[in-house]
């Protein structure tokens, strides 16, 4: 074995690129009532057969293990997470019907001996904004019967995050009693 060594009399940059072994999108903000999925990327060459987790928490050692990509998932979040991993270095966690509560510090995990491998993700859930189209019903009477006119949307509503539900009349341009279908 042979050791070499160089002196310089000039100073000597060294730069050396790590990939990680574990990223993911860092942040995310989703809208109520909706679903977001996150992406965690890792180096498949060393994590393709580990299992991979996503868990909920301020920090690393207090995270509650939601899912995992053994088809486990928490009974709270039973139809509400999904787990897929690729298998070619992404693993997607996918979470439905986000509500506000769901803010907060996320990991996705890789299950390791001694000490796991963890990215955090921090998501935001916003209010949920609903779009209501007003449609205006006009009766017309002469006493004697009713003529309906419908007209297209007069105005479009921002509603805040609780679901409006409107009921209205039906009807079409000919003479009928309200509350009746022709």
């Amino acid at each position: 074995n042979e050791i070499i060594v160089l002196f310089s009399s000039q100073p000597v940059s060294l730069a050396v690129w790590c990939a990680p072994a574990l990223s993911s999108d860092g942040e995310k903000t989703a809208m109520e009532g909706t679903s977001t999925t996150i992406t965690c990327s890792y180096d498949r060459g060393r994590y393709k057969f580990s299992r991979k987790y996503w868990c909920h928490g301020r920090s690393r050692s207090s995270c509650d293990i939601l899912g995992d990509t053994d088809n486990f998932v928490k009974s709270e979040y039973n139809g509400r997470l999904l787990l897929l991993d690729n298998k070619r270095g992404d693993f997607l966690v996918t979470m439905h019907q986000l509500v506000e509560e769901d803010s907060g510090m996320y990991w996705c995990g890789i299950q390791k001996p001694y000490a796991d491998i963890m990215t955090a993700v921090k998501l935001t859930v916003t209010e949920g904004k609903y779009l209501l189209n007003i449609q205006l019903y006009i009766f017309i009477t002469d006493g004697e019967s009713y003529n309906c006119i419908r007209t297209t949307p007069v105005f479009t509503v921002e509603m805040p995050s609780t679901p409006f539900t409107g009921y209205s009349t039906p009807c079409s341009n000919s003479s009928s009693h309200p509350g009746t279908e022709e």
